[in-house]
């Protein structure tokens, strides 16, 4: 048979009922006489994942148990005989047979059992020997078709300890199961080791019976509507904070960590549920809900809970896979109280039990979630809660104990076990160590443990204000990481710092561009008659004056004229569309504009007054005295204007206070100042501030290119080689080509190459470290309104082997990660990044309804005058105290470097009159859509696990696509996997 008559019959398929299926025997009744017994649907579900993955355990289940005392093990290894003999399920295998998978019960099967004697051994190393072999014996693989299922592994440590490690394939058994063995196994090795036979109720059915009844069940349309109901809508992917990026395939690796409450809380947390009309259960799984919540800022948690579906009282006693899953979902938007939360979860709880007869397989069947390849569908977090149950009696001389056992799995990102004992209670993270390390899950322990404290302290607190971190991160986050106070010494305006060096190096070159130079005294005297020019307009301090130049020699003189004026410059692009450039003039009142002779042209029927910068210094010499006494730190010293969300640009003003911190603080921080600084950017990109002030305050050379030479890489590099280049910043998207496409032998001169204005890649590390091995490289992070920047990060070869972080606050400057209510976040986790410090700006440029939201009181600092920037931008603090930047909140995008407001864009574009609506999204050339690239990737990708995960839930036309590419599964077993 081919595939494409397979797909062709599952295309054309009817909704028949098979008219076996009409009679539903209303009790379990034992399996027909001569028929194969099917899959049940969870089994079905394993018996896929064991195709796909054959080598991994993933879907073992496992006990250690340890026995203290005389142990007889020719009697323990007979008892288990006895209870595989007793246990159909226990001889079984799973077959394909007549295209469809069956179970086969073999009438006898021997126990494979291995035996070790380490009592030889050192004694101190027998406990670790002993878990090792524990570990292999669990991890050893199973085929379904030939069996056995089930093995024993007996280790002696000494003659009165041994280990015994149980292991099967999670397709025979379950949780329950595993209490049914030992129970099961105590009374018969008691009764054999009594020299008796043993003699155990019969077992009224079996678990094929079982299987048999399930798949004739008809689905109940009553529960399946309101699962459709309960779960419609979009089903976010919880976002866990992880250490490593996603692989594209799960390779379930996991590990345990646990911990065990104090028996003071466990009480406490009882009484509390008692108070609360709940459970233990309930009230733990709020707690996890709250707890993933502030993890995450996301308000819709989606949690699975096994439970074992044994509503019949034959079933009681029966081993097997009866193992369900419910999905648990709450809406924890509001921020509502945790009792009222409880009380939520409580009858969310109650509804899924009372509709809990729906398998789980059939559900994602039906509903159709979103699938991707690296995430199980509809949750990726599980909640497990068991009461221990005493360790049977295996007689007076042999005591057992059972713990928990990690052998190295994790089925999902994150599993949390509650194990409830007499007097305490047991939290186990299960996590998969392709996402987290071990410490991080510690600090989840230590943060979930702390948030149970503030639950029992005050249980009608809203979610976001119970306590989460513990009092040494509060410490580390708010104090140690921002603690950067630097005294600088006092200066009043950012010419001054300017003005020394005309005293100090009055001949050396102060700026060059490809057309002419000044030294530092040719540069003060032009300025100086840009500044009396401007007085004699009468101009007033804090007056904003627009200047639209290139990238030239009158560019700098402009804006150094302007600021001895007392004025503020307000960068206008002369390639800016006249319409924006409009908004800008009129927005700031600026009744100027300095600009040049060949870009004058481009202002028509505006209300400024345009000025050509050389025509004025064509002019004759003034001999007007500069006014500056009412020249301070709180002058504006430029206005810069940055994308809106509004549909118009919103202005930035940054007073000589805020500049002078911004370079102070690279003198602080970098351990040599730029002698020839190369200045790729324009005037109105906020980083050209970093090129000019930072240059002529350390009385350094400005090298000004020539317009779009960064188109031209072989042009830059020779650029870089002719003035001795020693400090540039640049996008790294630019700085990317320039590695790859300049000339390295050129950019010998290069000592500090600073990054910012776009996401550093880790690719971008190995370039650089692979070229330019002995050039500094920085990367910076800061938005316009923290004047540039705010943090920074020297970057090192080990940087390369994950996120590239933007490093940690820069002098008198804090930075925090807040979530939705302004609250710190946990290490690791994602936040907002609020900025405080010297560098803010006080408010945006006549808009005070944005400026009160985004520039909010400071909660950690005592002065009330104290403000944070909201910068909309996501992060997170490595347990290092390093940020990682981590994009946008809202819809601000980044492109070339240069902020753009996607709504500003849909704001212009919807007042065309040809436009009624606009939606604007980010496209690149090597990026896809969403859903085609998904569905690229799976057919280009050809894996069986694809296949198995989303075949069935596929449109038809996508699943003949996905056909055509398979090659890992065979006709029949995709005959069967098309058959329901």
């Amino acid at each position: 048979m081919t595939k494409n008559s397979i797909l062709e019959r599952w295309l054309n398929r009817k909704k028949t009922t098979d008219t076996k299926l009409n009679a539903v025997p209303k009790h379990i009744k034992d399996l027909p006489i001569g028929e194969s017994a099917p899959l049940s649907y969870g089994q079905q579900r394993l018996w896929f994942l064991q195709q796909l993955f054959p080598q991994n355990p993933f879907y073992h289940y496992v006990d250690v148990l340890r026995f203290k005392g005389i142990l007889n093990v020719d009697v323990l290894t007979q008892s288990f005989q006895k209870i595989i003999e007793r246990h159909d399920i226990l001889r079984t295998t799973f077959l394909f047979k007549n295209d469809l998978g069956v179970q086969h019960v073999s009438s006898q099967m021997e126990l494979e059992h291995s035996f070790f004697d380490i009592s030889d051994q050192a004694l101190n190393l027998r406990e670790s020997i002993a878990l090792d072999l524990a570990l292999e014996i669990s991890r050893q693989p199973f085929d379904l078709s030939k069996g056995p299922l089930f093995r024993i592994g007996i280790i002696q440590l000494t003659d009165r300890e041994h280990f015994l490690v149980l292991s099967m394939h999670h397709i025979i058994s379950d949780k329950w199961s595993m209490r049914i063995l030992r129970e099961e196994l105590a009374l018969i090795y008691q009764t054999l080791n009594s020299g008796l036979s043993p003699s155990l109720p019969k077992l009224e059915i079996q678990y094929a019976d079982y299987a048999y009844l399930q798949r004739a069940k008809e689905i109940d349309s009553i529960h399946l509507d309101y699962w459709k109901s309960k779960l419609n809508g979009e089903l976010s992917i919880l976002n866990l904070p992880t250490d490593h990026p996603r692989p594209t395939h799960a390779s379930y690796n996991g590990s345990l960590i646990t911990k065990e409450l104090s028996t003071e809380l466990t009480n406490k947390l009882r009484i509390l549920a008692k108070n609360s009309n709940t459970t233990l259960f309930v009230l733990l799984l709020s707690a996890f809900k709250v707890m993933l919540y502030r993890y995450t800022n996301q308000e819709d948690i989606l949690i699975g809970t096994p439970f074992a579906n044994r509503d019949e009282v034959e079933l009681e006693k029966l081993v097997g896979f009866f193992n369900e899953t419910l999905v648990l979902r709450s809406d924890l938007s509001g921020d509502p109280s945790f009792t009222s939360l409880v009380q939520k979860v409580r009858q969310t709880v109650l509804d899924a039990f009372s509709h809990k007869d729906t398998p789980f397989e059939n559900l994602v069947k039906h509903l159709k979630p979103d699938r991707y390849i690296s995430t199980n569908p509809l949750f990726q977090g599980m909640f497990l809660y068991h009461k221990v149950e005493p360790t049977p009696s295996f007689g007076d001389q042999l005591m057992l104990e059972h713990e928990p056992f990690d052998f190295g799995v994790s089925k999902f990102d994150l599993t949390l076990y509650i194990s409830e004992e007499e007097d305490t209670i047991k939290t186990i993270f299960e996590y998969s160590t392709d996402l987290f390390e071990p410490e991080t899950i510690e600090r989840m322990q230590a943060h979930f443990k702390t948030m149970l404290e503030g639950i029992i302290n005050d249980p009608d607190q809203r979610i976001s204000r119970l306590p989460i971190l513990s009092k040494n991160e509060l410490k580390q986050q708010i104090v140690d990481w921002n603690d950067t106070e630097v005294t600088f010494p006092k200066i009043e305006t950012i010419h001054e710092m300017i003005e020394g060096h005309v005293i100090r190096i009055p001949n050396e070159t102060a700026v060059i561009d490809k057309d002419s130079q000044l030294t530092y005294t040719e540069l003060d005297q032009k300025a100086n008659r840009i500044a009396q020019h401007l007085q004699t307009l009468h101009v007033t301090p804090n007056t904003p004056i627009g200047l639209c130049c290139q990238r030239s020699i009158e560019m700098v003189i402009g804006i150094f004229g302007i600021l001895k004026a007392g004025c503020a410059y307000v960068p206008l692009d002369p390639d800016y569309p006249i319409d924006r450039l409009q908004w800008m003039l009129d927005d700031s009142k600026a009744p100027i504009v300095l600009t040049q002779s060949q870009t004058a042209d481009i202002f028509t029927n505006i209300n400024s007054t345009i000025f050509s910068i050389d025509n004025i210094l064509e002019t004759q010499p003034s001999d007007t005295t500069i006014l500056t006494e009412n020249i301070g730190s709180d002058n504006l010293a430029y206005i810069i204007y940055t994308s809106g969300s509004t549909g118009r640009p919103k202005g930035v003003p940054v007073t000589h206070s805020n500049l002078i911190h911004s370079i102070n603080a690279r003198f602080d921080y970098y351990p040599d100042s730029p002698e020839n600084f190369l200045l790729l950017s324009s005037l109105s990109f906020d980083s050209s501030i970093v090129g000019i002030f930072w240059t002529l305050s350390t009385g350094g050379c400005l090298v000004l290119p020539e317009f779009r030479i960064e188109q031209d890489m072989e042009c830059l590099s020779t650029l870089i080689s002719k003035y001795g280049i020693t400090h540039t910043l640049l996008l790294p998207s630019l700085y990317s080509l320039l590695l790859q496409h300049g000339d390295a032998e050129r950019m010998t001169s290069l000592k500090t190459i600073i990054v910012a204005g776009e996401s550093c890649t880790s690719t971008l590390c190995k370039l650089h470290f692979g070229i330019l091995p002995n050039v500094n490289l920085y990367n910076e992070y800061g938005p316009t309104e923290a004047t540039v920047w705010c943090t920074v990060h020297h970057l090192s070869k080990e940087d390369a082997k994950r996120t590239i972080p933007i490093g940690k606050p820069i002098a008198n400057t804090q930075i925090y990660v807040l979530d939705q209510n302004h609250q710190l976040v946990p290490q690791g986790a994602t936040g907002e990044i609020f900025i405080g410090g010297a560098g803010v700006v006080k408010e945006y440029f006549n808009l005070q309804s944005l400026s009160t939201n985004r520039f909010v009181q400071n909660v950690f600092s005592t002065d009330v005058r104290s403000k944070l920037y909201r910068t909309g931008d996501l992060g997170r603090y490595r347990v290092d105290g390093l940020i990682e930047f981590l994009g946008r909140a809202d819809r601000q995008v980044k492109i070339r470097g240069y902020r753009i407001e996607l709504d500003e864009i849909t704001e212009v574009l919807s007042q065309h009159p040809e436009i009624d609506e606009a939606v604007v999204f980010v496209h690149a050339d090597d990026e896809k859509t969403s859903e085609d690239s998904w569905s690229k990737t799976i057919i280009e990708d050809k894996q069986t696990q694809q296949i198995i995960q989303l075949l069935q839930l596929l449109e038809p036309d996508q699943a003949e696509q996905l056909i055509e590419s398979v090659e890992t599964i065979s006709e029949n077993q995709l005959e069967y996997l098309f058959k329901d």
